[in-house]
């Protein structure tokens, strides 16, 4: 998924740095509708990272009542899940970032070409 998102950043880099004869409303229109994908990627992530948050709190309080060493593992394995969940979430969200600033540039040559 970051593989793709990174392989449209540069075909959109690429099209506005030699953007001679290229219709930018299509181009605009096109990027926005891949940043709709994106958001949505985002929100079912962030809400995958939220069941895991509270799936871990649960655990931890279940290990906290009953201490057994089948408990700390599944806390450990939550943890793990969590972690590379919140990394995941932040690189979606540093994307679509990205992706509005080139979604602002797109709106600036357009502007300029009026």
């Amino acid at each position: 998924m970051i593989r793709s998102m990174k392989e449209h950043e540069i075909y959109m880099e690429e099209i506005m740095n030699d953007s001679k004869g290229m219709d930018l409303n299509e181009l605009r229109d096109y990027h926005w509708v891949q940043i709709g994908f994106l958001q949505q990627e985002r929100l079912a992530h962030l809400f995958v990272t939220l069941a895991f948050t509270f799936l871990m709190i649960i655990a931890f309080a279940v290990t906290y009542f009953l201490p057994v060493i089948l408990m700390f593992l599944l806390d450990l394995l939550l943890a793990v899940l969590e972690v590379s969940y919140i990394i995941h979430y932040y690189r979606l969200e540093n994307m679509v970032q990205k992706w509005y600033l080139i979604y602002s540039k797109i709106c600036e040559m357009i502007r300029e070409e009026e």
